[in-house]
């Protein structure tokens, strides 16, 4: 599929969901010309559906915020190989094919993050180095086995880790997260809760730890979360 800026200047809003489309160019992105077309004014970009494997249309799109491309090929992301632009809002890449949770960053603007349904095992502490706007990360239906960590504070307001392997929370598992009011860990492997050492004051305000293996929750746990 090729988008040409010069026939579509004014277009904003491009849905292509649920076709057979292995391939995304701009006509931009295809010319050595770059000087004689249009810049793109798309916002809002669905491709979900289809069979794309990278991402690299994404430097010819500097006004993208929303992109929907759930369910394709895709295996990693790896933003410093399409710098081009600060305006993303919403991304949701559930249903294809990631291993690892990482190269999302820098992404000043960036407030949903879609990454459910893929393979990831494993979470770079970096991976959301620069992106710290970001409220809500769905990380559901993947196969990891401990809670994430991140090496920066972030401002997540709501994070979900249903239907994976995490077998434990501990007194750190929180501790990054001092905006979080949601966090959803329903259909784990968590068989222990705590301890918490001192007196910590976590802030989430809705938790699920539904469909896991507890026994027992450690005594200072209730204390912990004071606004469950």
């Amino acid at each position: 599929f090729i988008y040409n800026t010069t026939v579509l200047p004014r277009l904003q809003i491009l849905i292509l969901a649920d076709n057979n489309i292995s391939s995304f160019l701009t006509d931009i992105q295809i010319s050595e010309q770059n000087d004689l077309h249009s810049p793109s004014l798309l916002v809002n970009l669905n491709v979900r559906g289809n069979k794309l494997s990278n991402l690299l249309f994404m430097k010819y799109l500097p006004r993208l915020k929303y992109l929907y491309a759930s369910n394709n090929l895709l295996e990693r992301f790896g933003w410093n190989q399409y710098q081009g632009h600060q305006h993303l809002i919403t991304m949701d890449f559930s249903g294809n094919h990631f291993e690892v949770f990482e190269g999302f960053t820098n992404l000043s603007t960036l407030l949903n993050l879609d990454l459910s349904s893929n393979r990831i095992k494993s979470v770079k502490q970096d991976a959301l180095e620069g992106s710290s706007a970001l409220q809500r990360l769905f990380l559901d239906k993947n196969q990891l086995t401990r809670f994430p960590v991140f090496g920066s504070q972030t401002a997540l307001y709501e994070l979900t880790l249903s239907f994976n392997q995490i077998r434990q929370i501990s007194n750190d598992t929180f501790e990054r997260f001092t905006h979080l009011r949601t966090c959803i860990l329903s259909h784990n492997n968590i068989s222990g809760v705590g301890p918490f050492q001192g007196e910590p004051e976590i802030s989430v305000e809705r938790l699920d730890i539904s469909y896991n293996n507890i026994r027992r929750l450690a005594d200072i746990f209730l204390l912990a979360f004071r606004n469950v």
